[in-house]
């Protein structure tokens, strides 16, 4: 966990990895609520080979106190998953905590 002084903000660096043996192909990285409090940049690459991995990175500056909570949605052309959800959570006061 990772403690800031408002009006601070907090990055985590997250990872999509390929673990098939196609080239995987990132459609679409979206938030499942948008309520205001996290964001995310673009990942590295849209196009990952197999066995490789591209980063992004997610951004938490809480829009008040208290527990907040966002996923990340990834729509791919993963023909086992097309769809994946990463958690984010941060909790928002005298100083914020992201994980």
């Amino acid at each position: 966990m990772v403690d800031l002084t408002p009006p601070s903000e907090v990055s985590k660096d997250l990872e999509i990895c390929n673990l098939g043996d196609a080239d995987l192909h990132i459609q679409n990285i979206e938030l499942e609520e948008n309520a205001g409090s996290f964001s995310f940049g673009l990942p590295e690459s849209v196009l990952v080979p197999p066995q490789a991995c591209t980063h992004f990175s997610a951004f938490f500056r809480p829009s008040g106190p208290g527990d907040h909570e966002d996923y990340v949605v990834v729509d791919s052309d993963d023909p086992d998953r097309p769809v994946a959800l990463a958690l984010l959570l941060g909790r928002g006061g005298p100083s914020h905590r992201a994980r």
